[in-house]
């Protein structure tokens, strides 16, 4: 996220698999965050994973402002880590809200692709869209590999003569999973966001969503 939250790609590779490095560096995609979104929310309201120790270490700055805009600076931090570890990972829950929350926030395009069936999805306010392609039979082709141009994927295609299958769909968001109690909620677009990229999605920037629909005639 920038400054006034900056994290850097390595990060959010780290956090969804491989995400597109070129397209978060290049697009101003990290957005702009006010001192006051540090401040602690409710613990009840927990839904993204904690960040490792490791993705930590990416965005420690911001940790540090996370923890000063919650009156505690550095030496009170240590001896937290030190004599009460369930705060301290309490802290670090609450800060990876503020990272993942802001991040999903902003994504416009992801894209899931394995050796024989790429998806791409466009995120839009109320709904996703989902364009896919399917390879059926023998290619050289493998749609895994992020390396290669859109328009090289598909000479490939048409060299090998590959026979493929489009399909497409589009979905309203999930809601956040269902209280104890029962009871029904919202559409929840960021987690939905989230479950589809713990399973692998990635962000993109859309250029094959966009291939795939002009395909759709």
């Amino acid at each position: 996220m920038k400054a006034m939250i900056k994290t850097s790609s390595k990060l959010i590779s780290s956090i969804f698999h491989k995400t597109n490095q070129n397209y978060c560096n290049s697009s101003g995609f990290w957005p702009n965050l006010p001192a006051n979104s540090f401040v602690l929310s409710s613990m009840s309201d927990l839904r993204y994973r904690p960040l490792r120790r490791d993705e930590l270490e990416e965005v420690q700055p911001q940790f540090i402002r996370f923890l000063a805009a919650n009156g505690l600076p550095g030496p009170d931090w240590e001896k937290i880590k030190a004599e009460d570890p369930p705060r301290a990972e309490q802290l670090i829950h609450e800060f990876s809200q503020v990272i993942f929350g802001a991040t999903l926030e902003r994504i416009e395009y992801l894209i899931e692709r394995r050796p024989k069936d790429l998806r791409t999805y466009r995120c839009g306010p109320d709904n996703i869209e989902m364009n896919g392609l399917r390879i059926e039979g023998d290619t050289r082709l493998d749609l895994s590999d992020s390396s290669l141009p859109p328009d090289q994927m598909m000479q490939q295609l048409r060299q090998d003569q590959a026979k493929v299958q489009l399909y497409s769909g589009q979905r309203a968001y999930r809601p956040y999973p269902a209280a104890t109690n029962g009871t029904s909620q919202a559409p929840d677009r960021s987690y939905d966001l989230y479950r589809l990229m713990e399973g692998g999605a990635l962000i993109s920037d859309g250029e094959l969503f966009q291939l795939l629909e002009g395909l759709k005639g």
